[in-house]
Order: structure tokens, then C-alpha cells, then sequence
């Protein structure tokens, strides 16, 4: 691939030998200075698919100030782990990287930029604040990759993409790539993409081939059992497992649930600050816990070696956070599973995934027969979890809210979330639901896998009930609980001897009307030449749409308003007409939220809050006695930089440090006649001690 000996060894000391697809189509192209959109399944090595170039590009580190390479991730810990892996493929270089994440303090990363990083490692939010606390410029960037890009190009990032989008420079590399990218590169126009080539692999496999999918039916009530029963007799205590939540009030809640029943477990969502994720983080990555429960935080991009299982709770109603959150097992040619509980609610969004997947669909309505075997990475196989075995786990949970107030509280908080969950998911098709009251007619058998946890019993107790299922019995009720000799049940029987044969020639009239109907469906539609009227990919595609199922965009969309139409003066008009306020007694704007928070405008026109843009980077550089240099300007040098954690801090080399007001602090080095002045001090404590006591002189008359 023409890389540089430097690169080379570090991804030999990295352990790798053979590039993946995605590295092999991406590196030469990246290399060549072309802007790529790349798409590959989760654990296929996307991040050494632009990493790797960006540091070949690079080479080494730059006297002039500015950064050259700038990563952009949804994530918090999605970023750590870039950073982590950008230092050791820059291994043998003097590359600098920089980490701009949420959570940490302003004034480590001020000191930070003033390193004069190569390389930055950065979340939109964090990144969007320095650019307007500090005045960050970004023209000297060369390199640019949107990592999980369908993510970052959502409405949840738009004013930040905006800002960042509008500092850079026009003449720069780009990249995008995620593990669900669509077709259209025309939803990305905003990142400036000049003349891209897409590569997209394993779009037909968009799974691993080593996952095994394991989809199980249970009330809504039940779900806490089922967890229950999967993590303590199911999956062995030695392997490590993640649980995906609905909210973060599910997870605090499923947290307390597992630590009352004696399962060890750290857990991760948004709202907690920064050092208490990367603590849970990493107690799980070093096995101290092997239960994690996270919400769709830990869905994209995180890379946890040796995880076994997932654990869908709360199934999802899109189709990409499926396949990023199952896509964090089964990477790199380990095998993994993924367990998913499903409510009533929830199968429908299960057609919709298995028409996304295009993967066989297998509802099983009956126990299969011996000898019967299924693949389960091939195949999506839908049964029930049995009752009896939930029934103890589900006792137990409900003994632990009636006895624990600390979880009934959890429990009533989490009830609360998931209504305003089920409010703001997006619903699935009409069709998925048709089918759904099918299968929840028929009912559905007891998966294959959970068979060998039953007794034999209970077992031919199921066969049993399915059996008498389907029974239909010979006798009407004119002959049910009769005798023999009764008139009616006499009459049934002369009846049915005379209309045996027409009734059994009605049914089959009925079975053949039916085949005909059937190829009648068929028949009109010729394989060779039919031209379809939507593209076979119309539900991937739009599955994978930044769009599709935005609840932000579909809120916008059911706007309307006879009297407007599609004039935008006329909304904005709108929303500038006063109102009558009764309190104040005048008319005032109408406003949409807190309307008392003061706004400032940034370089790029987009209005955002006041707080952006405080004293904070003056007071940093008045307490360092510190100006950070321009783009193009050579880089500070009287100044020497002491990592401290994940961040670098800099510190001043001379003896002397200057305070607010310019004044001389005194030194810390003790001079020669320093000491020697101390020895002497020393000494006549010593000869003062020495003499002898006052005590035994008698006191004066």
C-alpha cells in the first residue's frame, strides 16, 4: 500500500498482519488524496481504514502552530477510543494527539491546544464550545473523518456541524464512515465532500457470520425475569455481557434490580459525568464486573475485547441501532450471541429487522420435530420464553420491590419513562402489524434453545397443550353429553351419512379454489422480464436514511396550516406576533421554551447561548501568563508539557512564575548560603537544648 516504515512497525506491534476489506478498498484510495464515504460492518477495522492514512499523510509533527488531523466522533467513549488507538499507531512518530471531549475541565484542554496537537481527537459539542470560547481556528486542518457519520449528520448535531463545518477550509481531505451508511451521498452535502468514491461492503451480510440471533417472546411484566433467568443460567459467569436499556431511568433501575440478586454489574448512560463512565468502562473491560448495562450510548463504534453476549431489554425500533448494538460481539473472527426480549409491542418492529436483514423468518407455532436444526446466524428464529420458568425469577422480583423501597422507587420512575419512550418511538409499518396479530393468534412455541432447562414433564405437558390446540371435534352440540338412544343424537347420525360425501367434496372445492388463487397471484408476474415498481433495496435503504425515523423530523414534518402553504416569511411572521400576557398586562413575543436566557451569534450566523462564550480562556492565559500563537505562527517552545491522565498539562520551565500582577514569586530552590544558614539555625537549637534544666533550683523568697 506504499506506507512508511514507521506506520509499518507500529501495526506490527499492534498485532496485525492481513488488512481487512474495508482497510484494503479504503487506505490506497485515502492515500491517492480522495475523499472517501466508506460502509462495512461493525469489527471490520473501519478505524485503521482512515486512521492509518492520516498518520502516513502526517508523518510527523509540525513546528507551525495548528492541527492538521481532526476526527470528529458522537461519542464520548467513541473518541477515547480513537485517541487511545491514533497514539499506538503513531507509535515511533512524534505525531501529538489531543482528546476534546464533555466532562473534562476547560482549563486541561486550553493547555492542551497550546501543545500544539497534530492530530485532534474531538465531539462535536466540546469542540463547537472552544471554537467559540477560545476562538479556535481550524484552517490549518487537512484532514477530516466523520466517524458513525450517519450519526453526526442527524438533527441531534446540526448546529454544532454547522459551526465546526463553517471553520474549516475549503480545500481539505474528507471522509465519512459508520457501519450504516445509505446510498445517496446527497444526504451528506453538507460535509463538503469534493468528488467522493463510496465503498460499500457486506451490504447483503450485514451481520457477522459468527453472531447467533436469539429472539424470545415474554410479557412486558415478565422482562425482569426473563433478564434474570438469562444471566444466571444461561450464559456462564465467566462471559461478559452487555445489556441495552430503553432510558436511563431503565438502567439505574435494572442496575439496583441485579445488584439485590447478588449479579455484580457497572452501568453507563449519558447523564452521568465523564469520570464515573470511563470508571464503569473500564471495570468492565478488565473483568472486574462482566454485566454492563448501558442505554444506545455504548451502541456505536465501542470496542470491548472478548465481549461474549448482548442482551436486547428493550428492543429497538430502529433498524441501524439493532446492528450497532449486536455488532458489539462477533468482531474480529470471535463467535458472540445476542439475546433479544420482545413484548407484544415490540414484534412488529422485529418483521420490520427481518425484511431489513433479509434473513429467513421462522415463527414457531409448534414444537419442531426431532432432528429438526437451526442456524441462527442465518436464520431469525422467534419463539416464547416457557412461563415456568420465569415464575420463580418473577416471584423473587416482585418479593425485592415490596421488601426495597430503593427499587419500587426505581421501578415507578422507569414505568413513567417508558410511556414517554413509547410516545416518541416511531412506529412500525401497517404490514408488520397485520402480521403481528397472526402470530399472537396462533401463539407461538418454546424456542429450541431453552428446551433443555425444562423437565420431561413439563415437556410433554407443552406437547400436550399444543396438541389439543388445534383439536377439532367430529361431534356438534346437539350430540355432546347425549345417550345412544337420544332422538337428537339419532337424527345427527342419519344426517351425517347422507351429507358425508358433499361436505367432503366442499372442502375440497375449498383447497383447490384456494391453490388456484394462489398461482393465480403468481402467475402474473414474469420473473425474466417483470420490472419492479420500487428498487429490491427500498427498505435497507431507507432503513439507513439519516431521516427515517428521526423524531425531530417527523415532528417538523405534521406541521400545517391552510392559511400559510410553503412560505417560510409567512413562519416566521408567525411566530412574531404578540400575544396578550395576563400577568404582565402587555403584549409580548411569543417565545418556545425559556425565553430569559441571553443568546449570542457566533462567526457562522447560528445563535446559541450566552454560556458558550465566557472569561473562562482569558483567565487561563492571564494565570499561565500564556498567548497562544496564530495558525501559521511557529509554536510555543519556553514552555515543557507533562502528561497528566488522558490529557497533557503544561507547566513553566523557569524557576521564577509570574502572578496576576506581574509581581516575582519567590523560588523553591534553596541557594548554597541558604542551607548553610539553616545548618547553623539547627545547631544552637540543639546547644539550647542541651543545657541543663531550671527545674531543680529552688524557687526565689
Amino acid at each position: 500500500m506504499g506506507l512508511s516504515k514507521e506506520i509499518l512497525k507500529a501495526i506490527y506491534k499492534k498485532g496485525y498482519k492481513t488488512p481487512t476489506a474495508i482497510q484494503r478498498k479504503c487506505i490506497p484510495v485515502i492515500c491517492d488524496g480522495r475523499d472517501v464515504v466508506g460502509m462495512s460492518r461493525t469489527g471490520s477495522g473501519k478505524s485503521a481504514a482512515f486512521v492509518i492514512p492520516m498518520i502516513d499523510k502526517l508523518k510527523g509533527h509540525s513546528n507551525v502552530m495548528g492541527a492538521r488531523g481532526l476526527i470528529l466522533s458522537p461519542s464520548r467513549e467513541l473518541a477515547i477510543q480513537t485517541i487511545k488507538y491514533c497514539r499506538e499507531l503513531s507509535f515511533g512518530t512524534d505525531l501529538r494527539c489531543a482528546l476534546l471531549v464533555g466532562g473534562e475541565s476547560m482549563d486541561n484542554q486550553f493547555s492542551l491546544l497550546a501543545t500544539n496537537p497534530d492530530i485532534i481527537v474531538a465531539t462535536p459539542g466540546r469542540l463547537m464550545h472552544l471554537i467559540i470560547e477560545a476562538n479556535l481556528d481550524l484552517k490549518s486542518v487537512e484532514y477530516v473523518v466523520f466517524d458513525e457519520a450517519d450519526r453526526l449528520f442527524e438533527m441531534g448535531f446540526a448546529d454544532q456541524l454547522k459551526e465546526i463545518l463553517h471553520k474549516l477550509p475549503k480545500h481539505r481531505q474528507t471522509h465519512l464512515f459508520s457501519a450504516t451508511l445509505p446510498k445517496s451521498i446527497v444526504e451528506f452535502a453538507k460535509a463538503g465532500l469534493t468528488d467522493p468514491i463510496l465503498v460499500r461492503l457486506d451490504v447483503e451480510s450485514k451481520l457477522s457470520e459468527d453472531l447467533e440471533l436469539f429472539f424470545l417472546n415474554t410479557k412486558i411484566e415478565f422482562k425482569d425475569a426473563a433478564l434474570s433467568f438469562l444471566l444466571t443460567r444461561v450464559i456462564p459467569d465467566h462471559e461478559s455481557t452487555i445489556v441495552f436499556a430503553a432510558t436511563k431511568h431503565h438502567v439505574e433501575y435494572l442496575y439496583e434490580l441485579l445488584l439485590e440478586k447478588n449479579i455484580k454489574s457497572v452501568f453507563v448512560h449519558g447523564s452521568m459525568d465523564q469520570d464515573a463512565r470511563t470508571l464503569s468502562v473500564n471495570k468492565f473491560r478488565k473483568g472486574l464486573n462482566k454485566v454492563m448495562i448501558v442505554t444506545d450510548l455504548a451502541a456505536r463504534g465501542i470496542d470491548i475485547p472478548a465481549l461474549d453476549n448482548v442482551i436486547n431489554y428493550d428492543f429497538t425500533h430502529s433498524e441501524k441501532v439493532f446492528v450497532h448494538r449486536v455488532g458489539r460481539v462477533a468482531r474480529n473472527g470471535k463467535r458472540g450471541k445476542a439475546y433479544s426480549l420482545l413484548a407484544s409491542d415490540e414484534i412488529s418492529y422485529l418483521i420490520d429487522l427481518q425484511l431489513f436483514l433479509g434473513k429467513e423468518w421462522i415463527p414457531l407455532f409448534s414444537r419442531p420435530e426431532a432432528g429438526v436444526e437451526f442456524s441462527y446466524s442465518k436464520q431469525i428464529v422467534f419463539g416464547e420464553i416457557p412461563q415456568t420458568l420465569l415464575d420463580i425469577e418473577h416471584e423473587t422480583v416482585l418479593r425485592l420491590r415490596k421488601d426495597k423501597a430503593g427499587v419500587q422507587s426505581l421501578y415507578n420512575v422507569q414505568q413513567n419513562a417508558y410511556k414517554l419512550y413509547r410516545k416518541t418511538r416511531t412506529s412500525s409499518s401497517n404490514e408488520s402489524h397485520l402480521r403481528t396479530k397472526e402470530i399472537l393468534e396462533q401463539g407461538l412455541a418454546t424456542h429450541p434453545i431453552l428446551e433443555k432447562y425444562l423437565p420431561q414433564a413439563e415437556i410433554e405437558r407443552i406437547d400436550f397443550l399444543s396438541s389439543i390446540k388445534n383439536y377439532r371435534p367430529s361431534q356438534t352440540v346437539f350430540e355432546t353429553d347425549k345417550k345412544p338412544t337420544d332422538p337428537t343424537n339419532i337424527l345427527m347420525k342419519k344426517r351425517r351419512n347422507i351429507l358425508s360425501d358433499k361436505i367432503d367434496g366442499h372442502h375440497k372445492k375449498l383447497k383447490i379454489v384456494e391453490t388456484q388463487n394462489k398461482e393465480s397471484i403468481k402467475s402474473f408476474k414474469d420473473e425474466e422480464f417483470y420490472i419492479p415498481f420500487e428498487p429490491k433495496d427500498k427498505k435497507s435503504e431507507s432503513a439507513y436514511s439519516l431521516t427515517n425515523g428521526c423524531f425531530a423530523e417527523e415532528a417538523q414534518k405534521s406541521l400545517f396550516d391552510l392559511g400559510m402553504g410553503d412560505d417560510r416569511d409567512a413562519l416566521n411572521m408567525q411566530t412574531k406576533k404578540l400575544t396578550w400576557d395576563k400577568k404582565k398586562k402587555k403584549f409580548i413575543k411569543q417565545t418556545i421554551g425559556s425565553d430569559n436566557k441571553k443568546r449570542i451569534k457566533t462567526d457562522s450566523g447560528m445563535s446559541v447561548p450566552a454560556s458558550f462564550k465566557t472569561d473562562a480562556y482569558e483567565r487561563w492565559t492571564k494565570k499561565n501568563n500564556v498567548q497562544l500563537p496564530k495558525i501559521g505562527e511557529s509554536e510555543l517552545k519556553d514552555f515543557s508539557f507533562q502528561r497528566k491522565g488522558r490529557n497533557q498539562r503544561f507547566n513553566n520551565n523557569n524557576s521564577t512564575k509570574t502572578n496576576d500582577n506581574n509581581r516575582k514569586v519567590k523560588s523553591e530552590l534553596k541557594s548554597k548560603d541558604k542551607i548553610l544558614k539553616e545548618r547553623r539555625l539547627k545547631e544552637k537549637r540543639r546547644e539550647k537544648n542541651a543545657r541543663p534544666s531550671k527545674k531543680g533550683k529552688k524557687p526565689r523568697k
